[in-house]
C-alpha cells in the first residue's frame, strides 16, 4: 500500500512539473505583472509548495482573506460577491458600508445564506455566474459545489447581463471564489470589467493554470490593472 502510494504521488508530481515547464513564459510573463516583491515572492513559493508537497515551502498571508489593504470595497461601493456559501464574506462587506449583491448557485447553500442576507442587508441571488445565461449541473458539496459536475441543475448568469438588468449604475469591487469557474465568469463579466476597471480578489487556486490564465485574461481586458497576489492558509489541520 505504501510502496504504490508513493509511486502514484511521484508520477502526479512529475506531471504537473511537466505541466508548469509547457506553460513557463505565461508563469514567467504574470510573475512581471505583480506589482511589489512580497507578491513575486509568494507566487514563486506557491508554485514550489506544489511541486514539493511540502506545507513549509508556502508564504502565507497574515491579514483575512480578501482584506488586503487598498484592494477592498469602501463605503458607498457596489459589490459583486461571486461565491456567497454562508454570507460570511458578503457580511464583512456590507458592513464595511458597501452595496452588496451576493450569488450563490446551490439551493442548499442560499437557504442556508438567506438569514445572513436579511440580517446585514445585502442581495443575495440564488444564481451562479459564468460566461452566459442558462442552466447547468452542478454538485452540493458544501463549501466546494462546482458547476459542470454532478446532477443537480442551476440557473446561471453572465454579470454583464445581470449589471444591464437590474440597471446597476456601476460595478466597484468583484470577489470571485467559485470553485473554478473563474475563467468562465470573467469572460462573462469583460463589459463590466472594461467599462469600470473594478477592484477585485480572484481565488486562483481551484485549477493549476488559474495561476496565470486568470490573470492573463484580465490584463487583456484592461492592460491598466495591477496586480498583488497573496496565500491564505485557511484549514491548517487537512491542508492539501
Amino acid at each position: 500500500g505504501v510502496n504504490a502510494f508513493l509511486i502514484a504521488n511521484t508520477n502526479f508530481l512529475e506531471n504537473l512539473c511537466n505541466f508548469y515547464f509547457q506553460h513557463l513564459e505565461e508563469i514567467y510573463n504574470v510573475h512581471e505583472m505583480l506589482v511589489d516583491e512580497e507578491s513575486k515572492k509568494v507566487f514563486r513559493a506557491s508554485i514550489k509548495g506544489k511541486l514539493t508537497w511540502q506545507i513549509q515551502d508556502f508564504i502565507f498571508a497574515p491579514e483575512p482573506q480578501y482584506f488586503l489593504e487598498g484592494f477592498l470595497p469602501t463605503e458607498g461601493d457596489i459589490v459583486i460577491d461571486g461565491g456567497a456559501f454562508d454570507g460570511a464574506t458578503s457580511r464583512d462587506f456590507s458592513m464595511q458600508g458597501a452595496k452588496v449583491y451576493a450569488f450563490e448557485m446551490s439551493a442548499e447553500n442560499y437557504q442556508n445564506c438567506l438569514p445572513r442576507a436579511e440580517k446585514y442587508n445585502f442581495t443575495l441571488e440564488n444564481l451562479g455566474l459564468s460566461n452566459q445565461e442558462g442552466q447547468e449541473f452542478y454538485n452540493q458539496s458544501g463549501a466546494g459545489s462546482g458547476k459542470g459536475r454532478g446532477n443537480i441543475v442551476g440557473n446561471f448568469i453572465d454579470l454583464d447581463t445581470y449589471v444591464l438588468r437590474k440597471n446597476l449604475p456601476r460595478v466597484d469591487y468583484i470577489k470571485l471564489d467559485i470553485e473554478g469557474a473563474e475563467l468562465d465568469m470573467l469572460h462573462g463579466a469583460a463589459k463590466t470589467i472594461s467599462r469600470w476597471k473594478p477592484k477585485m480578489a480572484v481565488s486562483a487556486y481551484h485549477k493549476h493554470e488559474d495561476l496565470w490564465t486568470l490573470a492573463t485574461y484580465i490584463k487583456s481586458i484592461r492592460p491598466d490593472y495591477e496586480f498583488k497576489f497573496r496565500h491564505y492558509k485557511i484549514d491548517a489541520s487537512d491542508y492539501m
